[in-house]
């Protein structure tokens, strides 16, 4: 599903440049559940957006089911994430203003008429259901729990049916009940639907649950912990 060639990313130039990611190489595969884990300022949220395009490498390429990702324009990067991608992140991002409902079928309405049309309530039954949010469709975020608010966002990243999920510290604003129940949650869809899934976390608690990880220190990826 990822294949990373000789990924850096530098900022800054001269007495002020910042390598915060140093050249790395690895490949994720379908359907894999993988934890990135490092303490704040590793690199990790570099390397999230990196991985989703949404950052451009300073050498090196990222391959997200074969394509190249910076060979893509920004409008057919937009398109690839959103219809291969799903993204959780741990401050939600939820729009105020959308029912938790309208939250969740946001990128279906900025995927296009055609793609609306196709889109099957019953999936979005299921996964409500599943999240058990089916009293709360029609609240505002504000109010909703923090982990009302984290399974809309999963609902969210789920809607498109994608091949892949990042989570950027999925659980850091959640008690340590409503954490795992998100990060089962997450684990569950995964293995049902073959998605690959990328934790980002400093918990190691919770990189341990995952069967392979990548660590990072100083912007360099290393393997699992120790």
């Amino acid at each position: 599903m990822v294949r990373v060639e000789k990924l850096s990313k530098t900022y800054g130039s001269g007495e002020v440049q910042v390598e915060a990611l140093k050249p790395c190489t690895f490949t994720i595969g379908d359907g894999e559940q993988v934890a990135v884990v490092g303490a704040s300022g590793s690199g990790k949220s570099t390397l999230l957006h990196l991985l989703s395009g949404l950052d451009t490498p300073t050498s090196g390429a990222v391959f997200l089911d074969g394509v190249n990702l910076s060979e893509k324009s920004d409008e057919e990067l937009s398109l690839l994430r959103r219809r291969k991608i799903g993204f959780i992140f741990q401050s939600y991002n939820l729009v105020p203003e959308l029912t938790a409902r309208e939250n969740i079928l946001l990128p279906v309405l900025l995927d296009g008429k055609k793609r609306a049309e196709e889109f099957s309530k019953a999936y979005l039954d299921e996964i409500v259901e599943r999240l058990e949010l089916n009293d709360r469709l029609e609240h505002l975020p504000g109010q909703l729990s923090g982990g009302q608010q984290q399974r809309v966002a999963i609902a969210r990243a789920l809607i498109n049916r994608p091949q892949m999920i990042l989570c950027d510290e999925p659980t850091g604003n959640l008690d340590s009940q409503s954490a795992g129940r998100v990060i089962g949650l997450l684990n569950d869809f995964s293995a049902e639907s073959n998605i690959t899934l990328i934790v980002v976390t400093h918990n190691e608690a919770i990189a341990r649950q995952y069967p392979r990880n990548l660590t990072l220190r100083d912007g360099t990826v290393g393997g699992d912990l120790g």
